[in-house]
C-alpha cells in the first residue's frame, strides 16, 4: 500500500468515521477544505512519526505541507531520504 493510499484510509477511518465526503479524494484539499482541522493535523503527525520512523519540526509543520496527500507523502518520502542518508553517514 502505497502512502497516499494508507493516509487516505486513515483519514476516512479516525478522522471522518467512516463517511467519505462528496468529491473527497487522494488530490482533495485537506486543511483549506476543512477535512483536517488543527487537533486532527496533531494525530496525523504523530501517527506519521510512528508508523514511518521520521520526524516533524516546527517548520515542516505548515499549511503547504499538509493540504493534499502528494504534498504529505512527498514530505513524508524527503524525510526518509534524509534518515536513510543520515544513516549512511
Amino acid at each position: 500500500m502505497s502512502i497516499q493510499d494508507e493516509l487516505y484510509q486513515l483519514i476516512i477511518k479516525r478522522y471522518l468515521m467512516g463517511r467519505v465526503p462528496d468529491g473527497f479524494d487522494k488530490s482533495s484539499n485537506l486543511i483549506d477544505s476543512g477535512i483536517l482541522d488543527s487537533f486532527m493535523l496533531v494525530g496525523l503527525v504523530s501517527h506519521i512519526e510512528k508508523q514511518y520512523g521520521v520526524k516533524f519540526g516546527s517548520g515542516d509543520i505548515v499549511t503547504e505541507n499538509f493540504n493534499s496527500l502528494p504534498a504529505l507523502e512527498a514530505v513524508i518520502q524527503q524525510k526518509l531520504q534524509q534518515k536513510e542518508n543520515s544513516d549512511y553517514e
